[in-house]
């Protein structure tokens, strides 16, 4: 049963503010991560420091800026600004792309909304105790994204829709030839993807031809996991292709360079949880996987310097900030004791 006009709208609304509400909770949670201070057993007695100086908080528990850039990207490619083809052009919807196009609007809107969130969770987390507190305009962001993780079809549903499709019906984009370098070079990073994507579809068209005969439901059982893989690969490397072409289009040489440095990051961990597949297939070497987590250290020492200029460019108007009293340097509590209550 479809929903009535309105209420298509509202749902509509509800996913295109997500991820402005994952900004704010971004702007929230990194002000905090640079003004809490701890002490520790490395540290001299009565000496504290941020908690953005660890570079644990930059990396898995950091916020996810790598994500959220890449979902920033992806949302534009959801709403039609660059869909198919890539570009600086609107895409052009025809009757021969339109169901490319609606599958990969599905696919955007679910991967966006679940990395939300998440990243909403982590910022929560990093403004500890004040970010509780619903003044500071974090604690009920969670609830928003749930309904955002529903609204114009389930996630679930639809990328289970979209994972039968792309069994046989889609082809992975891969290059000619695997690019010629390592793990700091993008395009062997965006190549070593690509074959992860093609490595799940295989496994699901393989499933899929040895499930159960005369049993549609056993056959679809046994593809499933994989082909809902496929999928969530498939997002994560149309997020890291949006991140790249944004960098790409910037003009200012520092903003480029932050933006490939980011599309390195969020490659880089996304290839993590695939090393035993790439190194089964040949694509990557035992060295390499061995290099993995250094690489990712030296990308993340290289951006946390920058953390306040990548949140920056949230380019959020001053009165908002102004309005949330951890985004602009206060406190519940200072907030709380100029509000009269009364009993």
């Amino acid at each position: 049963m479809r929903l009535g006009r309105r209420a298509e709208a509202l749902a509509e609304c509800r996913v295109r503010g997500i991820p402005a509400a994952v900004g704010r909770g971004s702007v929230a949670g990194v002000d905090q991560r640079l003004r809490r201070l701890l002490a520790g057993p490395r540290l001299r007695v009565g000496r504290r420091r941020a908690l953005a100086a660890l570079h644990q908080e930059e990396g898995e528990h950091g916020g996810g800026d790598d994500t959220r850039a890449s979902g920033q990207e992806a949302r534009r490619h959801r709403t039609g600004e660059r869909v198919v083809g890539g570009g600086d052009q609107p895409a052009t919807h025809t009757e021969e792309n339109r169901e490319e196009v609606e599958r990969l609007t599905a696919i955007a809107k679910g991967w966006i909304t679940w990395q939300a969130r998440t990243i909403t969770a982590e910022c929560r987390e990093r403004c500890g105790a004040q970010g509780l507190f619903p003044e500071n305009g974090i604690a009920d962001l969670p609830a928003s994204i749930e309904g955002g993780i529903t609204a114009e079809g389930d996630n679930l549903v639809i990328w289970v829709k979209a994972a039968s499709e792309m069994v046989f019906g889609h082809q992975t984009a891969l290059p000619d030839a695997m690019p010629a370098g390592g793990l700091a070079d993008l395009p062997f990073l965006r190549g070593l993807f690509a074959q992860v994507e093609a490595v799940w579809q295989a496994r699901a068209r393989t499933a899929l031809r040895a499930g159960p005969a005369g049993d549609p439901i056993g056959r679809w059982n046994v593809t499933s996991a994989s082909a809902l893989e496929m999928v969530s690969v498939h997002a994560r490397l149309q997020a890291a292709d949006a991140l790249a072409a944004a960098a790409e289009r910037a003009a200012d040489p520092t903003a480029r360079s932050l933006l490939l440095s980011l599309c390195r990051l969020f490659l880089l961990r996304q290839i993590r949880e695939h090393t035993g597949d790439l190194l089964a297939e040949g694509h990557l070497t035992a060295d390499q996987v061995r290099e993995l987590p250094d690489a990712l250290d030296a990308v993340v020492a290289d951006l946390a310097p920058h953390m306040m200029t990548l949140v920056d460019a949230f380019d959020f108007p001053p009165e908002m900030l102004s309005a949330i009293p951890i985004a602009s340097g206060g406190s519940i509590a200072r907030t709380a004791s100029r509000v009269a209550v009364p009993c």
